[in-house]
């Protein structure tokens, strides 16, 4: 931009700033020019007056003329945006009343717009805050053969993918085993916390681009067997319990999991600390401390553990290099790890996968389920934000066949068209802001509501890394950019209509008609009618999408579970707590807990499972049936099934049903015969009508150990599971190890009355002398995690509801308003009408049946545009398939009644009419 240019602007600025001295200049400059034309006409022998009117006419018309004046000295663009500007303000002031409809009209399309977008942009657009997050993928192995999807990755593959990948820079890896790898005991002057942490490798902060706070990260060699046992704690530890010590790198950090003088359980456990993350770091979510891969097991075991390839125990990150695609590095590692399975060194080792799934970070991170609900809700919100621009376009309509005689008074004082739109697009770009900032605040309450309706459903599956980023949700600046251009886009959109419309007006019939006969013209009237079809078309497909889910959300709510939930209260138990207070190992300790539990009031039934049956069990294998059924099979054809371990009585608690055979018992110890329990789902799969109890099983597993089926239960499922019956097998606790999600297995606990209210008992029950020895922690109902296990269908559910009624609540407004406008203005025609003999019946009829004529043909177009919705709704919503007619009927009927109530009102005014009054009407 050149001086000159520089110059210019600021020049023009000046004198819009000295608006008033320049105008006053201007005016007195015109007048001495008028004064002296004047003179010179009264010097040729006219009267002053009639010299006065020759000089006017002689000068031209003076607001021309000072309009000329102000484009010449550069100062005219300005000057009219800032009278635009005064003017729009001056006339919403003088409407309150249609100003605050308006305003709340745009709100409500803003608000829901810019709280959805919020979700959005945090979920799926703002980055996640790692070095170049879109090159960072999660690493998992598959097994069709064994029905496993996606599981953990074993050691011994790991290594070989660092070895031989060239697609993938970098790989990191997080332990995710036991109990052992996630929570510890930190020991710090006498006192003790249970802390949660992971031991990773160096190379998960490389892949993620982590920067120390303070210190540094780990490096290789704390990678190796017999390593040095380090850690990075995380900023919120660091904050909490060392007080921001910056002297704290160097320092050594107790994890042992024992006191001197009871059962060793952890062995050594002491790390040096060497850094401190940023507080924004959370990989993964949950963890409060990164230790090294040489402090996980003692070296000699540590090199066992990387030789197998059964143990799928480690979460894999990676880097992809600089230009590779997901789909690269997928076919590459998918060669190797089929290299690694057909290596006949391999044949034998049970779980072995032959598939790698790479996963793009930030999809496994928000669940394959958020982006098509999200961009359905999306688009919910969308059509309410049209349909409230439809609505205030209506009213903005009105408003100008009312201001007719005023814009008509303009252009003939010399206002071009532009400028008549430019006075209109003002004020409604003047609405837009105005709602803009309520809709701030709306947006502000919604994102409340969002987190208030949403559950993590982290509970529900165990193995795959999940994040809940909808903490994170805030009204940052993208989303206010994103609020300030939906503001400008809308104002400019139901602006633009009535201002070309009124631009277009005839200054002389508009200039000598009086209200009774301002009259709207055919466009105008088919443009507003079209305005009001387009409402009720949009509030149909959004109201028929929120019926179809609300009754989806029903069915899905309705599934039999298969057990009875009720008053029983899952609890973690910390077996290494456990331990460590009784002083007994895991197996009494177990029995000791349970008979402290039971004669508790109130308890009315304890068990254990390794993970309650409406959770994921993150334990799949193929079998075999010791019979004809399965001899001739191949390995490659034995059927997949989940696997769950359940102690004596589990079944009994749980409530689910023994149909045949017995329960487990004390005696199916590891001593005795190997026993299994199988679901209904299998029974019916594989044995049919054949009674399977006495029948034997062999796991693919261990293919030396063989099972023998004593009993068959009911199938369970919860209600995030689109299977009626998923196969399982159950195992014995004690023929089997105790596992669980952190901390050891889980029990359960059937109550009488309030399960709340008994879980201070229940820990006075159990726990230590001290209140950080909770031998039991996060205690939860099972009606709560059945509940939540619908988190995500609930979320879209009562958002979509939330939707449809305020576009059923935007198009009530907007037939009742367009039906009163169109009644006021048939007044005289009503009251002719009626003087010349008609009833007011058939006034009554003649609005109501045009209002509902409209709504019609609102309905019709909407229920086309469902019918070719039908096939996305039909993919996110539970039990649905094709198009629900029976919903699509009921709203209909709905919105039509509601329609015909918004006309009523009008036609009944139409029909008290005073045929007098309405021909005296002015």
């Amino acid at each position: 931009m050149s001086i000159e240019t520089v110059r210019e602007h600021v020049a023009r600025w000046c004198r819009v700033r000295k608006r008033a001295r320049f105008e006053a200049d201007m005016n007195e400059e015109l007048r001495l020019h008028i004064d002296m034309l004047a003179e010179q006409f009264e010097g040729e022998g006219l009267s002053p007056t009639e010299a006065r009117r020759q000089a006017l006419i002689e000068f031209g018309g003076v607001e021309q003329t000072l309009e000329e004046c102000r484009e010449n000295v550069g100062s005219r663009l300005m000057s009219d945006l800032v009278q635009d500007v005064r003017y729009a303000i001056r006339t919403l002031l003088r409407s309150p009343g249609f100003t605050i409809v308006a305003v709340l009209t745009l709100a409500i399309g803003i608000g829901a717009n810019t709280a959805v977008f919020s979700v959005v942009n945090t979920l799926l657009l703002k980055p996640l805050p790692f070095d170049e997050p879109e090159r960072i993928v999660m690493l998992w192995q598959g097994n069709p053969e064994t029905g496993v999807e996606k599981d953990q990755v074993a050691w011994a593959d790991y290594f070989d993918w660092q070895d031989g990948s060239s697609t993938i820079e970098r790989f990191g890896c997080v332990v995710n085993s036991t109990s052992v790898s996630r929570n510890f005991l930190m020991w710090s002057g006498g006192d003790v916390a249970r802390i949660r942490g992971r031991h990773v490798s160096s190379g998960l902060f490389d892949v993620l681009g982590v920067r120390p706070m303070l210190g540094q990260t780990l490096e290789e060699a704390d990678n190796e067997p017999g390593g040095l046992q380090r850690a990075v704690l995380s900023y919120s530890l660091w904050s909490q319990a060392f007080g921001s010590d910056q002297e704290i790198i160097g320092q050594t950090l107790d994890l042992g999991r024992d006191e001197p003088g009871l059962i060793d359980v952890g062995g050594e456990a002491r790390f040096e600390i060497v850094g401190v993350v940023p507080p924004d770091f959370r990989f993964p979510q949950e963890a409060d401390i990164w230790l090294s891969i040489a402090g996980y097991a003692e070296e000699r075991s540590l090199r066992r553990t990387f030789q197998r390839r059964d143990a799928h125990r480690i979460w894999t990150v990676g880097r992809l290099r600089d230009g590779t695609s997901v789909e690269q590095a997928t076919a590459e590692l998918n060669t190797l790890q089929r290299q690694i399975a057909d290596d006949p060194q391999n044949q034998n080792i049970p779980r072995l996968s032959s598939e790698v799934v790479v996963t793009p970070l930030l999809d496994q991170v928000n669940g394959q389920e958020t982006r098509p609900t999200l961009l359905l809700l999306m688009g919910a919100v969308a059509f309410v934000l049209l349909i409230a621009c439809a609505n205030v376009a209506n009213l903005l309509l009105v408003r100008a066949m009312s201001r007719r005689r005023e814009i008509a008074v303009r252009v003939a004082l010399g206002a071009s068209r532009a400028r008549v739109i430019r006075q209109l697009l003002t004020e409604s770009l003047m609405l837009s802001v105005l709602a803009a900032v309520a809709g701030v605040l709306l947006a502000i309450w919604g994102i409340d509501l969002l987190e208030l309706i949403h559950a993590d459903s982290t509970h529900l599956g165990s193995k795959e890394l999940r994040f809940d980023r909808l903490g994170d949700v805030a009204l940052d600046p993208a989303v206010l950019g994103f609020t300030v251009g939906v503001s400008v886009l809308t104002g400019t959109l139901f602006g633009l209509i009535p201002g070309f419309e009124a631009s277009r007006l005839n200054v002389n019939d508009a200039l000598k008609e009086d209200s009774r006969s301002s009259t709207s013209s055919r466009a105008t009237r088919y443009l507003r009618n079209s305005l009001l079809v387009s409402e009720v078309a949009l509030a149909l497909v959004l109201l028929v999408g929120a019926g179809i889910a609300i009754r989806g959300f029903y069915r899905l709510m309705s599934v039999d579970v298969g057990m009875e939930p009720e008053n029983v209260v899952r609890a973690e138990l910390d077996i290494d707590m456990a331990r460590r207070i009784y002083g007994l190992d895991a197996g009494d300790s177990f029995e000791t807990i349970v008979t402290r539990l039971r004669a508790v009031p109130g308890v009315l039934d304890v068990s254990g499972s390794g993970e309650t049956p409406l959770v994921k069990s993150g334990w799949n294998d193929t079998f075999r049936i010791m019979g004809p059924q399965h001899e001739t099979l191949e390995q490659s054809d034995l059927p997949p099934t989940d696997v769950r371990l359940m102690s004596p009585g589990s079944f009994q608690t749980l409530g689910i049903p023994l149909l045949t055979g017995r329960d487990f018992t004390e005696a199916d110890d590891s001593d005795a015969t190997r026993v299994t329990i199988i679901n209904e789902a299998l029974r019916q799969k594989f044995f049919g009508d054949e009674d399977p109890v006495g029948q034997i099983i062999r796991m693919r597993g261990w293919e030396t150990m063989e099972k023998t089926i004593v009993g068959v239960v009911g199938s369970t499922r919860n209600f995030n599971d689109d299977t009626a019956g998923r196969p399982e097998l159950y195992f014995p606790f004690k023929q089997s190890f105790f596992a669980g999600p952190e901390v050891g297995p889980v029990m359960l606990i059937r109550v009488q009355g309030d399960s709340a209210a008994l879980i201070p008992a229940i820990r006075d029950a159990v726990d230590g002398p001290s209140p950080w020895q909770q031998v039991l922690v996060r205690f939860r109902s099972l009606d709560d995690i059945l509940d939540q296990s619908a988190s995500s269908e609930r979320f879209r559910t009562v958002l979509l509801g939330c939707f449809a009624g305020a576009a059923l609540l935007l198009a009530v407004v907007g037939v009742f308003g367009t039906m009163s406008y169109t009644t006021s203005q048939r007044t005289q025609e009503f009251g002719i009408r009626m003087a010349l003999g008609a009833q007011p019946g058939q006034i009554l009829q003649s609005v109501a049946s045009q209002g509902m004529a409209l709504c019609l043909i609102g309905i019709a177009i909407g229920a086309g545009l469902t019918l070719i919705l039908s096939k996305i709704l039909s993919s996110l919503i539970f039990g649905l398939e094709g198009v629900d007619f029976p919903t699509l009927a009921g709203v209909s009927s709905l919105l039509l009644l509601t329609g015909m109530c918004a006309c009523l009102l009008p036609a009944w005014r139409a029909m008290r009419v005073d045929p007098a009054g309405a021909l005296r009407h002015d």
